[in-house]
């Protein structure tokens, strides 16, 4: 009987481990399945909305980036400098939205926030948000106004 009780208490600490671990982890695959992006700019009026049928998977903008930050329990702080909603509501009605704001600090998904790893590079998020001016730019044409 106290094998079984051992068995079952180690079972069920792979399991709770198994769970902590997988909330820890960056939420890619919200990327991969999402239908479209709302992409914001904080000193534009409109928006941007990209969505698969535009031939552009919704990883794009954030590619790699799962490798270069990590969970914190500090607060998203000051404004987002861009946004960026997949499974917008305005698009996709009843998708789960994730949310995703960006600014020097760091990067907030569903209000956690996330920050550069030890591997990454002292300048990583200036870089990040350099890659997502220039994307801001390319999908220009893809620009709605308010």
């Amino acid at each position: 009987m106290k094998k079984i009780i051992c068995v079952v208490w180690m079972i069920f600490a792979l399991i709770v481990a198994g769970c902590s671990q997988a909330q820890d982890k960056f939420p890619e695959d919200s990327f991969y399945s999402a239908l479209g992006v709302k992409f914001e700019y904080v000193d534009d009026d409109g928006y941007i909305f990209v969505n698969r049928a535009n031939g552009y998977p919704m990883i794009m903008f954030f590619p790699n980036v799962s490798r270069n930050i990590e969970k914190t329990d500090e607060a998203f702080e000051g404004d987002w400098i861009y946004r960026l909603t997949y499974n917008w509501n305005g698009y996709c009605v009843g998708c789960e939205e994730t949310i995703v704001l960006v600014n020097e600090s760091g990067v907030s998904i569903d209000g956690v926030k996330y920050v550069p790893n030890e591997d990454a590079n002292e300048n990583y998020m200036d870089r990040l948000l350099e890659k997502l001016d220039m994307m801001y730019e390319y999908f220009d044409a893809y620009k709605v106004s308010d």
